[in-house]
């Protein structure tokens, strides 16, 4: 017998990871589109200009995607906050692909992804309480 509802889940989980990741970079090229004009970049010249010149709006909209995640889905919040930003990283490693020497410090650059996962974790963590009051239940398996 097939176990059904364990492939249903993992396939929710699988797509709540894809949307979250999409979202969160819609949450970080917020930023970008409210520039006056695009830094150059080997290949994301929107999102080199979207993560320098990153605002309160991008850490709002970071918190929020977070706060959904945790209120909507059932993943660990670390996932949540990871997923918020890996396309980040992914841009990044395609551009040291492209040019070698258009990211010369990335240790520092991969430093302030991890940083900017902490809003997203904050409301992860508050969503993901507030579904816990919400549902009564005292495990998100259960």
């Amino acid at each position: 017998m097939v176990d059904s509802t364990g492939w249903r889940r993992r396939a929710f989980d699988t797509m709540a990871i894809v949307v979250i990741s999409l979202l969160g970079l819609g949450c970080v090229l917020l930023s970008g589109l409210m520039a006056q004009r695009l830094r150059p970049a080997p290949l994301f010249p929107l999102l080199r200009t979207s993560v320098e010149e990153m605002n309160l709006y991008t850490i709002a909209a970071l918190v929020v995607l977070g706060l959904l995640g945790g209120l909507l889905t059932r993943l660990p919040v670390f996932a949540i906050a990871l997923a918020s930003i890996a396309t980040l990283p992914a841009a990044m490693f395609l551009e040291i692909v492209a040019d070698p020497n258009s990211h010369n410090m990335f240790p520092i650059e991969l430093f302030i992804y991890l940083l900017l996962q902490i809003p997203a974790l904050l409301g992860a963590l508050v969503g993901y309480g507030a579904r816990r009051l919400l549902t009564g239940r005292q495990r998100p398996g259960t």
